[in-house]
């Protein structure tokens, strides 16, 4: 069974180096430098403008995440409506409190 393989194996190596050895030119190119380009002044203009854009819509995305953060986690809060401190979540309670004496000492 060993030797199956290993016949096939050098069977599909075989194949897979004619395949390459085909797909490469035989005499391979000559190295040539590439061309330089020289690029105006409103291509670098135009070029400097997006990536201020770029860069501005990135803040822009940063702050709006940034302060819907704390919106969603309730830094900005309403001022309690009195002086000591009660919230309206505080005075609902002492609403909904049963007059039970037991509760009525505290």
């Amino acid at each position: 069974m060993n030797t199956s393989r290993q016949e096939t194996r050098s069977d599909v190596d075989e194949l897979l180096e004619r395949f390459f050895k085909s797909e490469v030119p035989s005499p391979w190119p000559r190295w040539q430098a590439p061309v330089r380009v020289c690029t105006s002044a409103t291509a670098t203009r135009q070029r400097s403008e997006k990536v201020h854009q770029s860069r501005f819509a990135l803040a822009v995305t940063l702050a709006l995440l940034f302060f819907g953060s704390l919106v969603l986690t309730g830094v900005f809060r309403s001022a309690p409506s009195e002086p000591g401190g009660a919230r309206e979540s505080d005075t609902a309670r002492q609403l909904v409190k049963p007059a039970h004496p037991v509760y009525q000492n505290r």
